[in-house]
């Protein structure tokens, strides 16, 4: 029910935030475009699962690919009903526990992720405040650099201090936390080690994780400039890019389950600087369709019959 709730506030959405005219590009819409849309929509499945096998080979787990694709879909799904900035880690994290998987190991797996979307964000982030105090581009007259400036300097500044000085002045006077943090003491000491092992044996891994990891970015952007073209809409695929990443970065910090209703504000309000008021509410549902409720419909689907398939293969066993 959930599901269907929120593909109708979107439609709703749309309508109500294009012109009717526009409505009739749909007839005209490209199928070819569609179809690479389509495609790149459900790419990051395939870099998420080959990333998964990268990591458990190098751990010495052999786990079947056709699960890594599983894990990396199930992980997608969790996603769906986290914030975006936790995503499906705890999901991943219990299908390779499942498998098998040390739950340091599995942790561990989780947290390379996050370091290299960090990474990502870290290296992004400066580039592009390079790029753009350097350039006279019209994105200059759109994203206010001071502002992100600011909002950096406030988690880093602001957050970090006040949650320390929290726990200081009050949790650390309780021992059930002290135990919790003792129990999470020796967990970070494993997932530690991990990381030691791959600083001294696993840079090339992690370079080609990364490189996945780069490509499954990549990929989401190239959703949003192949929907426009379908729609024939012609734009700057360079300023597509710098303008998804940011729709992208402001989905971290926003709470609700997957980024739900905030995604599509976010897009809303970024992608309007540079495309006309008439056709931006289409845009915005196109693209969340293609990267997120038909991934998660099709996510379910897959995730249940191969589970389904999986347990009937098991009793087959017996």
């Amino acid at each position: 029910m959930f599901l269907p709730l929120l593909v109708l506030v979107n439609i709703i959405f749309s309508f109500f935030t294009t012109d009717l005219n526009t409505f009739y590009k749909l007839t005209s819409f490209s199928v070819y475009y569609f179809g690479i849309s389509l495609l790149f929509g459900l790419a990051p499945w395939l870099t998420h699962s080959l990333k998964i096998k990268i990591w458990c080979n190098y751990m010495n787990y052999k786990i079947p690919y056709l699960e890594t694709v599983r894990i990396a879909i199930g992980s997608d799904l969790g996603a769906a009903i986290s914030p975006t900035a936790l995503g499906g880690s705890p999901v991943r994290a219990a299908m390779l526990i499942s498998e098998g998987v040390k739950p340091a190991d599995s942790i561990f797996m989780s947290l390379i992720a996050t370091v290299e979307d960090t990474l990502y964000f870290s290296i992004t982030f400066i580039g592009l405040l390079i790029f753009l105090n350097g350039s006279d581009s019209q994105l200059l007259q759109i994203l206010d650099l001071k502002y992100i400036n600011l909002s950096l300097f406030y988690y880093l500044a602001v957050i970090i201090p006040i949650s320390i000085y929290i726990y200081k002045a009050f949790l650390s006077r309780y021992n059930w936390i002290q135990e919790l943090i003792n129990w999470f003491s020796t967990l970070i000491s494993d997932i530690s080690t991990a990381f030691k092992k791959v600083y001294r044996d696993g840079k090339l891994i992690f370079l080609l994780s990364f490189t996945l990891n780069l490509i499954q970015w990549l990929v989401k952007y190239i959703v949003i400039y192949t929907l426009l073209l379908g729609l024939g809409v012609h734009v700057s695929f360079l300023d597509t890019i710098i303008l998804g990443w940011f729709v992208y970065f402001v989905m971290l910090f926003i709470p609700t389950p997957g980024a739900v209703l905030g995604a599509e504000a976010a897009f809303y309000i970024i992608f309007s600087s540079m495309l006309s008021a008439n056709i931006i509410g289409l845009v915005t549902f196109g693209w969340r369709f293609l990267t997120f409720y038909l991934q998660l419909t099709l996510g379910v689907i897959i995730f249940l019959s191969t589970g389904a398939i999986r347990i009937k293969n098991t009793n087959l066993s017996k």
